[in-house]
């Protein structure tokens, strides 16, 4: 059902007034940087697994949020602690590989006590808990590890004007490719996923994230280059939108409009950072590899 008028204005106001209630104390604490930005992203990181927990172990016709099991609570502990574990390189490079064995492990075992469903047989209940292991292992590590990176960036040198560029180049071409496909939008990106993207939009956006490169790089970043920019642009351009494409077919595919519910006018949180998160990734190995910043 199409929403009316005056649901479209309360929505709007409603994101409107979440945006000038949160976006101060965002940019605070990631000027801050060190612990203070580690909690920002470790309280995101937290409630994404909650998130993608509640849509991929839930019932989508369930009343949302959904009850978790503990095992999935644990998950949610893990995702939270990892972006902290990230502030320490070498910490995060001993704990990884056990936090990695003890989640699959534990992701297991929960099938092992959790209760029967009432009328299922053996077989198909059983595949289902067994189904559910990758799941857990998954929740964890979808948004916690790319977060964990994104404190990685902040601690490069001149980390603020890095992860200033990932956010920009993100935000604007999802800005970019609204106008733009709006404006001028005839052909479909990916219409069994996200019917409303257009390929005009997708290039639209793309420009966009170039243009903001180059701001960035007049700002803060005078170590880019024109090419820096030129790259890092295209490709955001092509990594933000699939993720977001990602996170579209996993809502499709578990029946649910919207990740969450915690920001008012928005959805999820996940829903607002889906593109970021497969871009912080793309950005820290362009800034290691390509500008030699460290690990």
């Amino acid at each position: 059902m199409a929403a009316t008028a005056p649901s479209r204005g309360r929505n709007l106001a409603l994101r409107v007034v979440s945006a000038l209630v949160l976006l101060p104390l965002i940019i605070w604490l990631i000027v801050l940087g060190g612990r203070a930005f580690a909690g920002l992203a470790a309280l995101v990181a937290a409630i994404c697994a909650q998130e993608l927990y509640a849509m991929t172990l839930g019932d989508g016709a369930a009343p949302r949020p959904a009850p978790l099991h503990p095992i999935a609570w644990a998950g949610v502990l893990l995702a939270g602690a990892t972006p902290f574990a990230a502030l320490d390189p070498a910490l995060l490079g001993r704990l990884a590989p056990a936090a990695v064995a003890l989640a699959v492990m534990a992701s297991l075992v929960s099938g092992l006590f959790r209760p029967p469903t009432p009328g299922s047989g053996d077989r198909p209940e059983l595949r289902g808990l067994a189904e559910d292991a990758p799941r857990l292992v998954f929740g964890w590590l979808y948004g916690a590890a790319m977060l964990a990176l994104l404190v990685r960036i902040r601690e490069f040198d001149r980390g603020l004007w890095w992860v200033i560029l990932v956010c920009l180049v993100t935000w604007t071409n999802d800005t970019g490719a609204y106008f733009v496909g709006h404006a001028l939008g005839r052909h479909k990106l990916l219409p069994r996923v996200s019917p409303g993207k257009t390929w005009e939009g997708f290039f639209g956006g793309m420009a966009f994230s170039v243009a903001s490169a180059f701001v960035v790089r007049k700002l803060g970043l005078p170590g880019l280059g024109p090419l820096d920019c030129v790259l890092l642009g295209l490709a955001a351009g092509v990594v933000g939108p699939v993720g977001d494409l990602s996170e579209s077919l996993l809502k499709r595919g578990y029946g649910v409009k919207d990740s969450g519910f915690i920001l008012p006018g928005h959805g999820g949180l996940l829903d607002r950072i889906d593109a970021l998160i497969f871009n912080i990734p793309l950005v820290y190995l362009y800034a290691v590899i390509a500008k030699g910043q460290a690990w």
